[in-house]
């Protein structure tokens, strides 16, 4: 009897022996099995292209909003040139109409401008400490040889456009102005959806592009958006009206009486959020049917005024690079508000 034990212990630890062995071989044979290298495949083919196409669309989304800024400094630089030539600054700069345009730009850009004469010779520095110097800059070169001059640096964030100082009744060249655009708010609202996880897509990147209400509406649902946030800057006859607000489909649209319920909680969940960051007067929901943009939608949709245009409250605010930090943590905060509800 013992002995029988013995032999059965003994078989059985030999059986369990054998057992893990084979167990070792099939984990191997598993590793290196056709199986395994189609399950690696698949798992590569499945995250990879979700990464990059996250890491393209918010780097796409980056040279966009550069592009935008530069038109938009571009031409801001260009109606500064021609009070420029109107002042004849270049030749006196006593001008207290000119020297506080050139203070409001370079402080609502968070940037720096620098004004010189045909000569390269600086005339203007809003940071008043590099009159009568040279200006060397192998853009303020190329802008003078009629050429475009822009440059952004990625890694600092610096945004860099030459402009020329030109009478249109003259076509000399009488002077070159260079600006110096600060985008951190352009990097800090990537890095806001980075860490959100959101992807975004913009229906157009300039103020030239001819896209209608519908086209956009389509151009969100082709892009498999889960939501269609259009954001707008509001205007009023009336100088005192102020506050922001939401536009959404009544319960009674003919079109799209579907969407409803989640562009309504949408609405609330952005106007709230927004409103509680900025400290605008909230004024709410604005139902509407007659919206071509919202009645083309096929996703939940609202539309955010962000705030009055026509109010210099507003819109001091709305210019200022580090309330729109404030403003963008608002939006982000709706959008993650209504996600979670």
């Amino acid at each position: 009897m013992t002995v029988l034990r013995t032999d059965r212990k003994h078989a059985s630890n030999c059986m369990t022996e054998e057992n893990g062995v084979e167990k070792v071989k099939k984990r191997k044979n598993f590793f290196r099995s056709l199986r395994f290298r189609i399950l690696v495949i698949l798992i590569i083919l499945g995250i990879v292209p979700g990464v990059i196409v996250t890491y393209t669309m918010l780097h796409n989304y980056q040279d966009r909003a550069v592009s935008m800024l530069t038109e938009t400094v571009r031409s801001q630089c260009e109606i500064l040139s021609n009070l420029i030539i109107k002042e004849n600054y270049l030749n006196d700069t006593s001008s207290e109409t000119v020297n506080s345009k050139l203070e409001m730009f370079s402080n609502i850009y968070n940037g720096r401008v620098l004004l010189a004469d045909r000569d390269f010779k600086i005339v203007g520095d809003t940071f008043h400490t590099e009159e009568g110097k040279s200006l060397l800059s192998p853009l303020a070169v190329a802008c003078v040889k009629g050429e475009k001059a822009d440059n952004f640096d990625s890694r600092s964030k610096i945004l860099e456009v030459a402009v020329p100082v030109q009478s249109p009744d003259v076509q000399q060249l009488q002077g070159v102005m260079l600006v110096t655009v600060s985008t951190m708010d352009i990097a800090q609202t990537l890095d806001e959806l980075e860490q959100r996880g959101y992807q975004v897509v913009m229906t157009r990147t300039d103020n030239e592009t001819a896209i209608s209400n519908m086209e956009r509406a389509q151009y969100a649902a082709a892009q498999g958006a889960e939501i269609y946030v259009r954001i707008h800057a509001n205007g009023d006859d009336s100088h005192t009206a102020s506050g922001a607000l939401t536009m959404s489909p009544s319960q009674n649209n003919p079109y799209i009486p579907q969407l409803f319920e989640q562009s309504d909680r949408l609405s609330r969940c952005i106007i709230d959020s927004y409103c509680a960051a900025t400290g605008f007067q909230n004024l709410g929901i604005q139902y509407t049917d007659t919206m071509t943009g919202i009645n083309w939608s096929t996703v939940p949709v609202t539309i955010l005024e962000m705030g009055f245009m026509t109010s210099q409250n507003d819109d001091l605010k709305m210019n200022d690079a580090e309330f729109q930090k404030t403003m963008v943590q608002g939006i982000a905060n709706g959008i993650d508000s209504y996600f979670a509800s």
